[in-house]
């Protein structure tokens, strides 16, 4: 695998917080090696390829569901052509509905008529925008899918399959740590020596393997948990980036729009719930 990155999936309407896409695969191509935070399922409609996921090849062809479990490291080949639906559902929206992602590990190839059958379910459900219960209608039927499969194709996650090199390991690791302590102060020699290497060095293989610095990244996922917040709460903007580990509102403020492209007060007016 090569041109490896790290993928921050951004969800741009917080009400249906997936991602859906439709992609075709020839022989001369492949698609980037990239892994991420969320699962992602690809379902099969054409042709045939393989899922390289870590040390595993899966075999794709027409009417399977692969899983990409989080934190896996995948790209997809063709063997003449294979054009499958991409679907890749937030984390909280799991957590929303009492499934705890974190302890569950899903097959990684679900050759299911039923499941496939939700899959088409979900991507006629989200072409279809003149649904005036269009929300409602793909929460409802994402919500079938993820039941049916987590109660029949899923077990308890007990250790993670081995990955591509140490420089993988190592920045997956921080983008762990990352993500479970934005909220502190996160120096950059703390996390090099974490992982066990320079700061030089770590701010290298970091930028090769996510595309972003380590300053990047962290501000990133500072961002969205303050989004959440902007939502679901009435607390003060600046109560809110201290919460979520920024140094100052007006900093804030910046590093929100650049993630989100949209200031903190106005992503609150459009998106707030109360």
């Amino acid at each position: 695998m090569s041109n490896i990155r790290y993928e921050r999936h951004f969800m741009s309407n917080p009400s249906l917080p997936f991602i859906f896409h439709t992609d075709t695969i020839h022989t001369t191509q492949t698609a980037s090696a990239n892994w991420h935070d969320n699962t992602e399922f690809l379902y099969c409609i054409e042709g045939s390829g393989i899922v390289n996921c870590d040390h595993m090849k899966i075999p794709m062809n027409v009417g399977d569901t692969i899983v990409i479990n989080a934190r896996k490291l995948h790209d997809v080949t063709a063997k003449k052509h294979v054009k499958y639906h991409c679907f890749i559902f937030d984390n909280a929206f799991f957590t929303e509905n009492g499934i705890n992602i974190q302890d569950i590990k899903f097959n990684e190839k679900i050759s299911d008529a039923h499941a496939g059958h939700l899959m088409e379910k979900i991507a006629e459900s989200i072409i279809d925008t003149d649904n005036s219960l269009h929300i409602t209608a793909v929460r409802l039927c994402v919500l079938e899918f993820l039941y049916y499969v987590t109660k029949n194709f899923s077990a308890k996650n007990t250790s993670l399959s081995p990955v591509a090199s140490k420089s993988y390991t190592a920045v997956l690791d921080a983008v762990e740590y990352i993500n479970n302590n934005y909220s502190m102060k996160l120096p950059l020699d703390d996390l090099a020596a974490r992982v066990g290497f320079s700061r030089y060095h770590f701010s290298r293989i970091f930028k090769e393997n996510t595309g972003v610095t380590v300053v990047e990244h962290i501000n990133a996922r500072r961002c969205d948990s303050a989004a959440f917040l902007l939502r679901e709460t009435h607390k003060p903007i600046s109560e809110i980036a201290a919460e979520c580990g920024f140094e100052s509102p007006s900093y804030f403020a910046k590093s929100f729009s650049e993630a989100y492209g949209i200031l903190p007060s106005d992503y609150r007016k459009k998106y707030s719930k109360k």
